[in-house]
């Protein structure tokens, strides 16, 4: 997680093993989607 929206910031993030990507202000709404898209991957597997 990063303070910083940049695209080349986002794409080290990628790089260095992050699989999804937030900006600040975090917004409840996207965090509690992004959480739950992963739980129910964990359940399928």
């Amino acid at each position: 997680m990063r303070k910083t929206a940049c695209p080349a910031n986002m794409e080290k993030g990628f790089e260095s093993g992050c699989s999804d990507y937030l900006t600040k202000p975090i917004r409840n709404g996207e965090l509690i989607q992004m959480v739950n898209g992963y739980l129910a991957a964990e359940k399928k597997h």
